[in-house]
């Protein structure tokens, strides 16, 4: 385990999230951006907040958002910034600004010259009602051009034909694709028919090791679950503070420490599903829903959750009986 500048376990990636506003409001965001959401960090405070990132030890900034482009000058200069206090930066977007082939071009090659080391494209049957796959092949041809990474992520419902017309489309041309199941949190809640469904049993495995997410007011998200910020952070352990009131250091060594995220981290939510079921009324038939992913499982658990209590003395009981078992057999 190493150590960051400021003591934490080191993290290497942050997500940064300038803004929530985007030029689309396509119905399976789970970050419910839009038009109408005109949350922004500001440039000022955005620039202290990677500096803080820089001293806790993180090594790559990814803007996203919201559409990181609708605030084409500020990005320009985050990403300067960025490089300037020794981190890397990536991108992920939705290429509405990419209607140019030679606009787009000059813009990446000016991006990457100032320190951008990939962009990731974002699409889907929502996407495509509003930016043309022309678009994202305008953003990939000026990549592979100027020698930047570029792949692109494909959002897919259960049956989906239109997403796998793209994956087809876009493998031909040898770029890197993921295809990601459409997870239904957030605006996309409304899409759970729509979505494969799973009992918890099937995600047992490896925990959770998704990047934290640093939110345009500055509050931090332990990952990507932003449907977390409609919950009180006493019910819910993922909303780690503010880097406002709170250094990102400090925030960041919270994370690493808390029992409950080291679980999800280690094993996974399934593992303290079945832990809590047998404690916490509310958890009993946790084990016999039907869930999309990991997230969705997790996010449903501590949205049941009535005891906070309960939680931390479900684990403090599962390491005396594991520290027990060690013992024995020694």
């Amino acid at each position: 385990m190493t150590l960051s500048r400021e003591g934490t376990t080191e993290i290497s990636t942050l997500h940064l999230a300038y803004s929530f506003a985007c030029n689309l409001s396509c119905g399976h965001c789970i970050f419910r951006c839009g038009p109408d959401d005109q949350r922004t960090m500001g440039i000022r405070r955005a620039e202290a907040f990677i500096e803080q990132a820089s001293r806790a030890g993180i090594r790559r900034i990814v803007f996203t958002g919201g559409e990181p482009l609708l605030h084409p000058r500020e990005l320009r200069s985050l990403i300067r910034h960025t490089t300037e206090q020794g981190m890397k930066s990536a991108l992920i977007t939705n290429a509405a600004w990419a209607s140019s082939g030679t606009e787009t071009k000059a813009y990446l090659a000016e991006l990457k010259e100032i320190g951008l080391e990939s962009i990731t494209l974002s699409t889907d049957r929502y996407h495509l009602l509003e930016v043309p796959l022309e678009n994202l092949q305008n953003a990939l041809d000026a990549s592979r051009d100027i020698g930047l990474r570029a792949g692109v992520k494909i959002a897919r419902l259960r049956h989906d034909p239109v997403a796998e017309g793209l994956y087809r489309s876009l493998r031909r041309s040898s770029t890197r694709v993921l295809v990601q199941e459409i997870s239904p949190l957030g605006r996309a809640a409304a899409l759970r028919s729509a979505v494969k469904l799973e009992p918890a049993m099937n995600f047992a495995g490896p925990g959770c090791h998704t990047p934290p997410v640093l939110l345009p007011d500055g509050n931090l998200l332990t990952c990507c679950n932003l449907p977390a910020q409609d919950m009180k952070p006493t019910d819910y352990p993922f909303v780690l503070g503010s880097v406002e009131k709170e250094s990102l250091g400090s925030l960041l060594d919270r994370r690493s420490r808390d029992p409950v995220l080291t679980v999800l981290r280690s094993k996974g939510p399934s593992t303290l599903a079945a832990l809590l079921s047998r404690r916490e009324p509310a958890l009993e038939n946790a084990g016999r829903i039907l869930y999309h992913s990991a997230c969705d499982l997790c996010f449903h658990l501590f949205c049941r959750l009535r005891d906070k209590g309960v939680l931390y003395a479900t684990l403090r009981d599962q390491t005396r009986t594991e520290n027990s078992s060690i013992g024995a057999s020694l």
